[in-house]
């Protein structure tokens, strides 16, 4: 029914899975950190489906969170701005892939993902 694939990154999504959060391919903890945060520390916009089963939308919103401490942590420590803006574009209705492929999608969910990223042309 499939052609050869790679398993691999379902061995790290199994792993994520298994730590609750974002892990390399050996289980080792180097996004969640304070480093891993410093090299996001630009625009980012999280999009969610409301009604997503997978992902869960509070997942998103925890991670910017995450991220927004860590930004005014490395403010405070470093007495300058940080670049980072987080900001979660939630779309109600929706659920995991149908942002993308849904029915409606094209209408609902694409034209803000366009206008997110044409405010930085």
């Amino acid at each position: 029914m499939f052609s050869r694939f790679s398993l691999t990154p379902f061995e790290q999504m199994q792993l994520i899975t298994e730590a609750g959060k974002a892990v390399d391919r050996d289980g080792r903890d180097v996004y969640v950190t304070a480093e891993g945060a410093a090299r996001l520390d630009l625009p980012i916009t999280f999009l969610a489906g409301a009604t997503n089963q997978i992902f869960y939308p509070e997942s998103a919103q925890r991670t910017l969170h995450w991220l927004d401490a860590e930004a005014r942590r490395r403010e405070i420590q470093s007495g300058k701005p940080g670049a980072g803006e987080y900001k979660l574009m939630l779309i109600p209705d929706y659920g995991h892939m149908d942002l993308f492929i849904g029915r409606n999608a094209a209408r609902d969910v694409s034209r803000r993902i366009v206008e997110e990223l044409d405010r930085f042309n």
